[in-house]
């Protein structure tokens, strides 16, 4: 048993288990979900780096998003974190500019800091994309040695909650970066340890693939981090001992000098640190293999399951004639450790999320090896698919895939019947909606005649309804609300579109959208739907904005033509002096003639509905936070 900060272990006393034993650093076993396991990475790092007669302190920033969505919550509600082991959360304006606030942790001026800053950033693969250009500039010059950096990148393979499937290991190795993919809560701590050890010897920015599965999990964590032996290899470059030193960004024709660094001793040190730790291990060592299997992440865990069930347990992988390797780190791929796995083999077949990406680095390491095996993936020895590049690895997908590798080599038990047993499924098919009292659900339908945009927030869900007040042309990505009707507006004989988006969003990244719309001339009506708070991914504050009348003056001053607020509660904004000159305040049943009158304005104009999120409300009165409504509707 480990003692706590303030349960003294007793030898015969058992080990009573507490929710705040989850931050406590050696406190084991702990119950963490793979946000959770966010936060004690940075506790058991503090730790770490205070045994070893540093003082750090860690900077997070970064975008709410799921899987990830709840992370900056999460590290709000725990201020011990700031007090006892120097975590800074600083919620990003939007993920590039997070990605820079992290940037600038590795460059502290002064010398009154901590020794060195660990910089986290946090997003879902959509922002790692829009945060490429920091992140790549990032990397290129480096992270503190005495600091480190991890980007925390959220996968959603089967696009749960995303408009579009994400993986993000490829895009995260354009840029120059090491990825590692843990599995579970346990090896989202360990891995991130490893990860800021990586840092700190190459100055690469750790790349770490967080799959939703593994975020939303709950995860059994009894392993002792301060034990956790993290080597760190000598570096020789050109037949020398070599340190990373870091290069700071004050002359841009620098950029060729960092880029040589990197691809060169830099690139050396992370393949060195690979070698050294076991982030990959030959699970299954069976001497005389035919075939081996490699799988990176949770397509590991997919894959031993889909083994188990067509018969063969890892125990029985043996008799069977496979070997398998399970790939922690799956960028860059270790050399040694591949070429030792796939000795003596016929086929090695690949399991991974969507692209040929682990494949494709197997079948380099391999490529003119006397002997080397064929290489399955994506696509099997007859050219036909064979791994699903689509949705999610789970297990189930991959009882084919395993029935045609083995056929004719290996008994296996039969296939069942019929699918799993599961809870039946009704029939009855039931479109998701908007939750109960939502302001959306008044500020989304649109006047007889019009058309409208979607975009990315709660409102999303009016694409899948077939109200016909509600019925708007398409989504596009967050940020982009209204530029698609730049594109559209010259080639059509529909003169106005009204478009739909979220204060969070607008003050993400759709302000500018509004500006590209102010400055192409093109007619149409901004909804802002000014909920106060980021609700789709867990009622976050949003991040720079502005109240309703601070809102239509910056509006004005961007030359927008006309601006009304509509509101549920009129009445509290009776200081008109506070609002742009020529803005109107109505009630919400005026809702339609304010819409018809604003689509015969020309130029860009704005509606914006201010009616709080009925869900923080809730919330907000359950806690004593907000008055409670006296008034109530009963039907």
């Amino acid at each position: 048993m480990t003692a706590t900060d303030d349960r003294p272990a007793v030898a015969d006393e058992p080990y009573r288990y507490t929710p705040k034993d989850r931050y406590v650093p050696g406190a084991r076993p702990v119950l963490l979900t793979g946000v959770q396991a966010i936060a004690r990475l940075l506790v058991e790092q503090n730790v770490r780096d205070a045994a070893a007669g540093r003082r750090t302190a860690s900077l997070v920033s970064g975008y709410p998003g799921s899987p990830l969505g709840g992370l900056d919550k999460l590290l709000h509600s725990l201020p011990q974190l700031k007090t006892e082991h120097g975590v800074h959360l600083v919620p990003g304006l939007n993920e590039e500019l997070g990605a820079t606030a992290v940037w600038g942790s590795q460059q502290v001026p002064g010398t009154q800091g901590p020794d060195g800053v660990i910089g986290v950033w946090y997003g879902k693969g959509p922002g790692v994309d829009r945060a490429g250009d920091a992140l790549r500039h990032g990397n290129t010059y480096g992270a503190n040695p005495k600091g480190g950096v991890l980007v925390m990148a959220g996968d959603d393979p089967g696009a749960k909650s995303s408009t579009v499937p994400c993986t993000s290991e490829r895009t995260l190795a354009s840029f120059g970066m090491p990825v590692l993919t843990p599995r579970n809560g346990e090896e989202v701590v360990a891995f991130g340890l490893y990860g800021v050890a990586l840092s700190r010897l190459s100055g690469c920015w750790v790349g770490i693939k967080v799959l939703a599965d593994v975020a939303d999990g709950l995860w059994t964590v009894d392993r002792d981090f301060q034990a956790l032996d993290v080597v760190v290899p000598e570096v020789e470059w050109n037949g020398r001992p070599w340190a990373y030193s870091q290069l700071l960004m004050k002359d841009p024709r620098e950029s060729v000098v960092a880029e040589a660094a990197l691809v060169g001793p830099r690139w050396e040190a992370v393949k060195a640190f690979g070698a050294a730790n076991p982030l990959d291990e030959i699970t299954v060592p069976t001497r005389d293999a035919w075939l081996g299997i490699a799988a990176t992440g949770t397509a590991y865990d997919a894959t031993v399951q889909a083994l188990r069930d067509v018969g063969l347990s890892l125990e029985d992988l043996a008799r069977a004639g496979v070997r398998v390797l399970r790939v922690g780190m799956p960028y860059p791929l270790g050399e040694k450790l591949v070429r030792e796995f796939a000795s003596g083999l016929q086929q090695v077949l690949v399991v991974e999320e969507k692209t040929s990406f682990l494949e494709a680095q197997l079948k380099d390491v391999l490529y003119g090896t006397p002997g080397a095996p064929a290489v399955l993936g994506k696509k099997g020895l007859d050219g036909r698919l064979l791994v699903p590049a689509d949705g999610q690895v789970s297990a189930d997908r991959l009882d084919g895939v395993l029935r045609t590798v083995f056929a004719g080599r290996t008994e296996l038990a039969p296939r069942r019947p019929g699918p799993r047993t599961q809870l039946s499924i009704s029939p009855v098919k039931r479109t998701p909606y908007f939750c109960s009292g939502c302001p959306h659900n008044r500020s989304t339908p649109l006047p007889e005649g019009s058309l409208g945009g979607g975009g990315i927030g709660c409102h999303t869900m009016v694409t899948l309804t077939e109200r016909p007040d509600q019925a708007v042309l398409g989504l596009t990505q967050m940020g982009g609300e209204g530029s698609q009707w730049i594109g559209q507006a010259p080639f059509t004989d529909v003169k106005h579109i009204f478009q739909n988006v979220g204060d969070g969003t607008f003050f993400h990244s759709g302000q500018l959208a509004l500006q590209f719309a102010v400055a192409a001339g093109v007619n149409i009506t901004y909804k802002i739907l000014f909920n106060s708070v980021v609700a789709m991914t867990g009622a976050q504050n949003a991040e720079g904005g502005l109240s309703v009348p601070a809102l239509t003056r910056k509006l004005h001053a961007e030359r927008v033509t006309q601006i009304v607020v509509v509101s549920d509660e009129p009445q509290k904004h009776k200081r008109t002096k506070d609002f742009a000159p020529g803005v109107t305040v109505r009630h919400r049943d005026d809702m339609d003639a304010v819409q018809k009158e604003l689509r015969e304005v020309p130029g860009v104009t704005v509606l914006i509905y201010d009616q709080q999120c009925a869900n923080e409300a809730r919330r907000l009165r359950k806690r004593g936070k907000q008055e409670v409504r006296t008034t109530r509707v009963v039907i």
